[in-house]
């Protein structure tokens, strides 16, 4: 009885992110679980080709974020109250004509990007179907309807890994075999998805409206799609796939807590937008500034364990491209901070601001790229991804210093708790050959992370024994 009087007391928000957290936890753990299946499956060759193809998905599936997902949804939501069913139906209409137009692009650069032009057949419906289950799932989260979200985001993650180890253990195969089995997989969930958008249209299309709402993000969307996936395709053009196969294990390690950032946003962003429109900017300041901790203290550990990780993961011919984890590493509590000012510059209003900030991180993304890759190899494609981020928080706090009404990052505090992270991560790296060293130094991350946990507390518990968004 206590517990259930404890769970009536915890916040819709705290209580939604907790679900999304369980299942980013579970479907991380699917990475996990199959990524030495499939390293060993296929050849080096092989899980490079794999690695290229969900990098141009990723990278396209970023600019599509713009339309599909995230404060997109959420404020376009908010902004039309009574109209869920027909805005979500004209989001999916509109995120199926950019997914068009992505594909066609993709396809008049595929012989500069050395893409094998069939393959933009499974990419283009791949893409299709992923708009149209992240609009559905991005209604479903602004009204915190976690367990529907749960069920068809899990299906997703463990479904296509599960019938690909299977096929590739029992048949044989290629990449080509993963490819397929993933969009089988997401058509069924995008059919199921389509028909429940449907369902809950009523009157007339929205179609301007979600554009409007959608286009300031999309000077985001494309400079997160060259930030995280330049490195990939950069390196895998200088270096080859076999160089890339190493490498996107690596990053996958890096940032694997990266789902704790995205699922933990998916319910923070509806409380943000709330809390902006109500005046109430110290709630989210008093929020962010132990979140900003938790991360970093997260970060750390996950470069203390890397080589735990390494060795479950791939082969030994893998860890080359290990010196690139810890820049990446390092990129967690920085993701956090541009996306809730990304989320704070779209509520103002200001559309030329997130523009600026895309164009100078794409650009420094692109130029960092080429150069420190070429210098360094795998660790220049870690610090690019470091520094591309550095540079987009910058400008992301001035822009919100000039389009907020108060700031809800304490940049001295946020200074601090990140500047933490890179003495004791050089210090963890450099005992890399010594686990009982580095487990020792855990003890730092640890007393961060309850550290947070004793401030965040206050901010998801309601005291007043009822749950409230």
């Amino acid at each position: 009885m206590r517990s259930e009087k404890q769970g009536e007391r915890i916040r819709i928000p705290a209580k939604a992110g907790a679900w999304y957290l369980a299942v980013g936890g579970i479907s991380k753990a699917t990475g996990v679980l199959f990524t030495p299946f499939f390293t060993r499956l296929l050849g080096e060759n092989d899980y490079g080709e794999f690695a290229r193809y969900m990098s141009l998905l990723g990278g396209a599936s970023l600019v599509l974020g713009a339309f599909t997902s995230g404060s997109g949804i959420y404020n376009g939501l908010a902004k039309n109250p009574g109209k869920k069913g027909d805005y979500l139906f004209s989001s999916m209409a509109l995120s199926i004509s950019v997914s068009s137009v992505l594909c066609l692009l993709l396809f008049a650069l595929s012989s500069f990007l050395s893409i094998n032009a069939l393959l933009l057949i499974p990419l283009t419906l791949q893409l299709i179907c992923d708009a149209v289950t992240a609009v559905m799932l991005g209604g479903e989260r602004f009204s915190y309807r976690y367990a529907r979200v749960t069920v068809i985001s899990l299906a997703g993650t463990i479904l296509p890994p599960l019938l690909s180890a299977i096929w590739l253990k029992l048949f044989g195969g290629g990449f080509e075999i993963r490819v397929l089995l993933l969009l089988l997989v997401s058509f069924f969930i995008a059919a199921y998805s389509a028909i429940n958008l449907l369902k809950g249209k009523r009157g007339r299309m929205m179609i301007k409206a979600a554009f409007k709402n959608s286009l300031p993000l999309l000077p985001s969307g494309i400079s997160s799609a060259v930030t995280t996936q330049s490195d990939k395709l950069i390196l895998c053009s200088m270096l080859g796939t076999a160089a890339l196969a190493k490498y996107s294990v690596v990053y996958s390690i890096g940032i694997s807590m990266q789902f704790i950032v995205t699922t933990v946003g998916s319910a923070l962003a509806p409380w943000i937008i709330r809390r902006l429109q109500s005046g109430e900017a110290k709630r989210i300041k008093d929020l962010v500034t132990p979140m900003i901790i938790a991360y970093s203290a997260i970060a750390l550990c996950v470069v203390a364990l890397a080589p735990e990780g390494m060795t479950i993961l791939a082969p030994r011919d893998y860890f080359d491209a290990l010196p690139a984890l810890p820049p990446i590493a390092a990129s967690l509590p920085l993701f956090f901070l541009n996306s809730v000012n990304t989320l704070i510059i779209h509520h103002s209003g200001r559309t030329s601001y997130p523009l600026i900030i895309s164009v100078a991180s794409a650009a420094s993304s692109l130029l960092f790229n080429y150069i420190l890759v070429l210098l360094l190899g795998y660790l220049g494609g870690g610090l690019s991804l470091l520094i591309s981020s550095v540079l987009s928080l910058f400008l992301g706090l001035y822009f919100v210093r000039k389009s907020a009404p108060a700031m809800v990052i304490d940049i001295r505090d946020m200074a601090f708790n990140i500047g933490i992270f890179f003495p004791v991560g050089w210090a963890m790296y450099s005992v890399y050959d010594n686990f009982p060293r580095r487990l020792f130094l855990l003890i730092i991350p640890a007393i961060m992370l309850l550290y947070s946990l004793y401030l965040i507390l206050p901010q998801v518990i309601e005291k007043g024994g009822k749950s409230r968004p």
